[in-house]
């Protein structure tokens, strides 16, 4: 996932509950902060500062639509679906 001109490349995506989720959010927005924070217990949001990368792994919960932003700016935002 990119976000460039404070947007996500993708504002939705679809993982199977249970799978094992990797999600690589690469900021191309020289010298401005991001983070990629998901609504699921646990994870953290990890800042950094253009041009950059974080990774976040976790196992994908039940059957649901649940949010994922950057806390730092309010129009990066989306929905993380997971399937059954």
């Amino acid at each position: 996932m990119h976000g460039k001109d404070l947007t996500f490349d993708r504002t939705e995506f679809h993982v199977r509950t249970g799978a094992a989720v990797t999600v690589v959010f690469v900021n191309d927005d020289a010298t401005i902060s991001h983070n990629l924070s998901f609504s699921l217990p646990g994870l953290g949001d990890e800042t950094c500062k253009g041009p950059c990368s974080t990774t976040q792994s976790f196992t994908a919960p039940a059957p649901g639509t649940y949010f994922f932003a950057c806390t730092l700016h309010a129009t990066m935002f989306g929905n993380l679906i997971v399937d059954p």
